[in-house]
């Protein structure tokens, strides 16, 4: 009895601290705010296929949800 009861609290502990953990976690967006583009290349993504991408430096800005 005792057993249960205990395997019974630590799932219950498990399942609120693993809804805490997903509600509390960010979403990050970037945003790109400046290109350089050198020269043009392909990129293989094994899902994708061959993309079509300039190579170059890249301005990125990092924003979140809390």
């Amino acid at each position: 009895m005792k057993k249960r009861l205990l395997i019974q609290l630590l799932t219950i502990i498990l399942v609120v601290g693993f809804a805490g953990a997903l509600y509390a976690t960010p979403t990050v967006y970037l945003k790109e705010t400046g290109v350089n583009p050198s020269s043009p290349g392909v990129i293989h993504f094994p899902t994708l296929g061959n993309v079509n991408v300039l190579y170059g430096e890249y301005d990125l800005a990092i924003d979140w949800d809390c």
